[in-house]
C-alpha cells in the first residue's frame, strides 16, 4: 500500500496490511541530542537517540508497528530507517 504520494508504508520492511496513512514528521534535536554531540557522533549513545523515532501509541497499533521495531521512513527528501518507539503522551 502506497501513501498519497506514492511511497509505500513499512514497518520492519513488511508493507502495511491495510490502508494506507499520512503522518506529519516534526524534525527536531532533543536534549540529549544536544548534550551527546559533545562526546562526539560516532559514540554509540548518540546514535541510539538519533536513530529513534517517537510515534504516538494509537498510531503505532493502528499501523501495525510494535515498539521497538524498525521502521523506514520515506519522504520527496529522502529516507531513513530507525528504532520506532512510543512517545510519552500527555496526560489529558
Amino acid at each position: 500500500m502506497d501513501d498519497s504520494i506514492g511511497n509505500p508504508l513499512e514497518s520492519t520492511g513488511t508493507p502495511l496490511a491495510h490502508g494506507s496513512r499520512r503522518f506529519v514528521m516534526i524534525a527536531g534535536r532533543t536534549t540529549k541530542q544536544g548534550q551527546q554531540i559533545s562526546s562526539g557522533k560516532d559514540h554509540d549513545a548518540y546514535k541510539a537517540i538519533v536513530g529513534t523515532m517517537h510515534m504516538h501509541p494509537d498510531d503505532m497499533k493502528e499501523i501495525g508497528v510494535p515498539t521497538g521495531s524498525t521502521v523506514r521512513v520515506r519522504s520527496l527528501w529522502g529516507e531513513a530507517t530507525v528504532k520506532c518507539v512510543a512517545g510519552k503522551v500527555p496526560a489529558e
